[in-house]
This record gives structure tokens, C-alpha cells and sequence, in this order.
């Protein structure tokens, strides 16, 4: 079930696609290429990780997303943006209001994970993995460093 913001973006992305498809026709060759990408979107915003809490998507950190439909997306919110203050003004209104939003914390299910490799400190797993190519002493697979290494 979703909330009322959750329900507010759909109509809103509605809306603009509604406006996009019938200015710009021939843009897709596909007659159903709107409708598809429409579903998509509705899809992305069931399934996001921030729930009613949900920043602006180009503010949040998380990219539901692949690349070519994310710009896709984009051309038609920068195309429609502008005239939906026209065609729906509280729409748009409440559009840009939302895009205000600061960005919540990602959800703890969602967090990168942490691993522990002594007690005294907590690293974090990107971090331990450039600090091995970053050290003076680097370590081969055997665990040997490279100064204990016969020369031929």
C-alpha cells in the first residue's frame, strides 16, 4: 500500500507523461513506449528504499535507474516541468516543493556493511580494500611481503 507522497508522484509523473505524449507524438516509435516507461517509473517508486520519506530523485543516492531511462525520464521532466505550472499548477507546485526536501538517511537494511577486523577499530570494506593497494608493505596471495621474496 502506498501513501499519500508515494500517490502524489505517481500522478504527477503521470501527468507529464500524459503532457510529453500528446506534444511530442513521434518522438518513440513505439506507440506504447510511454505507457512502458510510465509503468517503470510507477514500479521504481513502489520499490523505493526511502518510502514516503523519498527525496527528489535527482537528489537521492540510491539510482533505481539504468542510465539510458534515467535521461530518458529527464527529458521529458524538463520538457513538461515548465508547462505543467500551466496545465496543473498545484502539481507542479507541490513538485517543487518535494524537490526541496532534504535527503533522509539511508535505511539500515540499506547501509554499506561494516566488518570488524580488530577490536580497537571498525573499518569499512572500501576502506580496507584501498589501504592493502595503498601500503608501503603490500602482501601477496601467500601473505608474504614482497621483501621477503627470493630474487632469481
Amino acid at each position: 500500500m502506498t501513501g499519500k507522497r508515494i500517490a502524489r508522484e505517481k500522478r504527477t509523473l503521470y501527468q507529464m507523461f500524459a503532457l510529453y505524449a500528446r506534444r511530442h507524438p513521434a518522438a518513440s516509435p513505439d506507440a506504447g513506449h510511454y505507457q512502458t516507461l510510465y509503468d517503470y517509473a510507477v514500479k521504481r517508486l513502489d520499490g523505493c528504499v526511502f518510502g514516503e520519506e523519498k527525496p527528489a530523485c535527482k537528489h537521492c543516492p540510491v539510482h533505481c535507474y539504468p542510465f539510458a531511462k534515467r535521461e530518458e525520464i529527464k527529458q521529458i521532466m524538463r520538457w513538461a516541468g515548465p508547462r505543467m505550472l500551466w496545465r496543473h499548477p498545484l502539481s507542479a507546485l507541490r513538485h517543487l516543493i518535494d524537490g526541496k526536501r532534504p535527503v533522509p538517511p539511508l535505511p539500515e537494511k540499506y547501509r554499506r556493511k561494516k566488518m570488524t577486523l580488530s577490536r580497537e577499530r571498525v573499518y569499512d570494506i572500501t576502506e580496507v580494500k584501498t589501504d592493502a593497494f595503498k601500503s608501503d608493505r603490500a602482501i601477496d596471495r601467500r601473505g608474504r611481503s614482497p621483501s621477503t621474496h627470493r630474487s632469481d
